[in-house]
């Protein structure tokens, strides 16, 4: 209780005000107040005393102006002004108590000059300081002059005027002694944050502690290391912003909060989540951190350890799974490959050799009609497995062979696609309608062209006996995340569900009696999957098909 009132009545009356942020400032402006108040306190005695031993006794009231006003600027932060008001309080009441005749015992009153001094010493600088001390000693020497009936000669003030001197020299050497202490300190400070700042920029991980406040909260109160460089916060900012959980990646929140479950256990703690740095980058972190567990309370008074930033292992981690999977997909192409090569391949190969004989035969009878005819078919054969070759040629050029992407008017494009299959369109009077809305593509153009070519293309071979067979070409709106939206559609004989995935494989034909190598829509969804978009068909048997597929838009 007693405790308590005295810590209410400190706070009160000697410290200074929580707004004052420097921390120098705020301890010189503590002790100003205590020297403000003993200084009160030992006035007030004294003047007591005189008052009631020396008759007629004038207190220097003007003093106290001096002593409550430097105490109250003090308080409400105008510390400079306070510590200016202190320190000349000193030379002028004491100046004018003597001369006006108001001082008891004029030579003792000059002695209360030297704590007028000392307190400069502990406020000022060094230069400063000497200025103060030749006003006070100027003070001294002018009393003969200023009070001829009280100092009768020069020799009544050099007591005063000794110990004032001595003082000086003793407060200037002093002072000196601590600013050369003071700057070896900070030398040597700034060497060890050199230091430390050089350790930080090369490892990867930091020590820390979080203790309990009065509110019962974790409050991060120490770290060591590279704080600063996964964070990108200071310790102040770190518990300002709200500490650990305010910095963690939400969807890694409920991970943090597993692991403070543990915590409150007793148990150690390692785990990996994702933390938020201060530019807004992702860091990955590996955590390690121990219980410091109160046996009396039964509860936990902190936490302690490590934090590892991991964010390039992670990375690597990524990257490693991503060629992995890219390899299995690779693989997986490749023997898929593999097989619809040889199959696809062979029935030529068996068509011309079968042929051949065929050929031998009608030569030695003399057929020259089935002789044409072997020929022919000999001539068919070789011509599919030309362009089976050459197909296959042009897939394995993709992500290999690519010109650098440009801008490229979405209309271009269609354009030079339509005008490509332009003989196929009149042949079967297709209509086709292009969007107006304009809009470009990034990406390389003879690439995009064979996209829109192919898929146009596709929709012409299996428009079926539609009697007003149509295309429309066109894109969405919007755009999410750099990427617009296109469309191919056709009227045509529609796809069943059963095979939307399976038509962008190699040589997957639905239906062989229609003109193709199976090769074009594998085509497509390589050009466009190398461009970082994606491709997918919507479709019903007998309801026409629409190819929807991403594409880039030029950089901003």
């Amino acid at each position: 209780m007693i405790r308590s009132a005295l810590k209410r009545l400190q706070q009160v009356l000697i410290e200074p005000s929580p707004l004052i942020q420097d921390i120098a400032l705020y301890h010189k402006s503590r002790l100003l107040n205590i020297f403000l108040l003993i200084m009160i306190v030992v006035f007030l005695g004294v003047d007591g005393f005189y008052l009631s031993t020396t008759p007629g006794y004038m207190p220097p009231w003007y003093g106290y102006i001096f002593l409550l006003g430097s105490y109250f600027l003090n308080h409400t932060r105008y510390y400079w002004h306070s510590a200016f008001l202190t320190l000349i309080m000193f030379p002028v009441v004491i100046f004018f108590s003597i001369t006006v005749g108001e001082s008891a015992i004029p030579i003792v009153t000059i002695y209360y000059l030297i704590p007028g001094l000392i307190l400069a010493g502990i406020l000022l600088s060094f230069r400063l300081t000497v200025l103060f001390a030749l006003i006070e000693i100027v003070v001294i020497v002018s009393m003969p002059y200023a009070a001829r009936k009280i100092f009768t000669g020069f020799d009544a003030i050099v007591g005063p005027l000794s110990a004032m001197i001595i003082s000086s020299v003793l407060v200037l050497v002093s002072m000196r002694h601590r600013d050369d202490l003071e700057a070896d300190r900070q030398e040597i400070l700034r060497n060890s944050e050199e230091r430390y700042r050089l350790v930080s920029s090369v490892i990867s991980d930091y020590s820390f502690s979080n203790l309990r406040n009065e509110k019962g909260e974790f409050i991060l109160n120490w770290v060591a290391g590279a704080f600063e460089q996964i964070s990108g916060y200071t310790l102040e900012e770190f518990n300002a912003r709200g500490g650990w959980v305010a910095t963690v990646y939400p969807d890694d929140l409920g991970k943090d909060a597993r692991d403070m479950e543990l915590l409150f256990n007793n148990q150690q703690v390692v785990s990996e989540l994702r933390t938020i740095h201060k530019d807004g980058s992702i860091r990955w972190v590996r955590s390690y951190a121990h219980p410091l567990w109160d046996p009396g309370k039964n509860q936990l008074a902190g936490i302690y350890g490590a934090v590892q930033d991991i964010t390039e292992k992670k990375r690597i981690e990524h990257e490693r799974e991503e060629l992995i999977i890219e390899l299995e997909k690779k693989n997986a192409e490749l023997e898929q490959f593999t097989y619809t090569v040889s199959h696809d391949l062979k029935a030529p190969i068996i068509t011309i050799k079968g042929f051949l004989g065929y050929l031998a035969e009608d030569a030695l009878s003399g057929n020259v009609e089935r002789l044409q005819s072997d020929i022919q078919r000999i001539s068919e054969a070789t011509n599919k497995m030309h362009k089976l070759l050459n197909d296959l040629l042009e897939l394995s050029r993709i992500g290999r062979l690519m010109n650098s992407p440009v801008n490229i008017p979405f209309h271009d494009l269609v354009r030079d696609a339509l005008e490509l299959i332009r003989g196929s369109l009149m042949e079967k009077d297709i209509q086709v309608v292009v969007a107006k809305n304009p809009v470009s593509i990034y990406g390389d153009r003879q690439r995009l062209t064979e996209v829109f070519q192919n898929l146009i293309d596709n929709a012409v071979k299996f428009m079926g006996d539609q009697p007003h067979p149509a295309i429309e070409i066109g894109h969405a709106d919007s755009a999410q995340d750099g990427f617009a939206t296109f469309f191919v559609r056709d009227n045509g004989i529609g796809i069943a569900p059963q095979f939307h995935d399976r038509i962008f494989g190699l040589f997957n034909r639905l239906n062989p009696s229609i003109e193709g190598t199976g090769v074009g829509l594998a085509l497509v969804k390589r050009i466009v999957e190398f461009h970082g978009g994606r491709i997918q068909v919507q479709s019903e048997t007998g309801k026409g098909s629409t190819f929807n597929f991403s594409l880039p838009l030029p950089p901003e």
